[in-house]
């Protein structure tokens, strides 16, 4: 009960070890090699296989395990302004351009530099880091039964499944969304 009481509140920062701008997450190479990677890319040709090493590039194995990824960004404020972007529904050019809009506006110079690749390898790291965050949840021993809920709802005409955890430890039920995804289509068994 102690766990999910200190942790109501959090925010991602809390997760990451931060130096000022710079932080730094551990992630499980399960979660980096088979969700991150694999999940999202299906390579046919070399440009793919390019293309991946390329969106990994901010995820590096440990030296110490063979067991963990360690994730390093030196601009916490622009992930941070990506993911809140990317979560609205923008794709990744829109968000680099609002972002550069800011930039424009504010002056920030935190700001320079974002591409639509950048905010590829940050929603990457986000995926990976709330992947580990619910790993680490399910796997407290004060979660000792959990429940998945899939719903459904529509957004400016498209539909988007949502799967969620339910976990209760000690009496107090906290839901986490696993994922949602949009679906573009008809709803039949082939598409689920």
């Amino acid at each position: 009960m102690e766990f999910f009481e200190t942790m109501k509140f959090v925010s991602i920062e809390h997760f990451i070890r931060t130096n000022g701008d710079i932080f730094e997450f551990i992630v499980g190479s399960k979660i980096v090699e088979g969700i991150v990677a694999q999940l999202f890319f299906r390579p046919n040709n070399n440009l793919d296989v390019l293309s991946l090493e390329k969106s990994m590039a901010l995820f590096k194995k440990m030296l110490d395990t063979t067991t963990s990824y360690c994730i390093t960004s030196k601009n916490m404020k622009r992930f941070e302004l990506v993911l809140d972007h990317t979560s609205t529904g923008l794709t990744f050019c829109q968000t680099s351009t609002i972002i550069d809009q800011h930039k424009e506006v504010f002056g920030n110079a935190k700001l320079v530099g974002l591409n639509d690749h950048i905010v590829n390898q940050y929603v990457r790291m986000g995926v990976a880091i709330n992947f580990q965050r619910i790993s680490n949840i399910l796997n407290s021993p004060h979660v000792w039964l959990f429940a998945l809920a899939v719903d459904s709802s529509t957004h400016r005409s498209v539909s988007y499944p949502d799967i969620q955890i339910h976990v209760c430890p000690n009496g107090s039920l906290e839901k986490l969304h696993l994922i949602a995804v949009s679906f573009y289509d008809r709803h039949n068994i082939m598409i689920l």
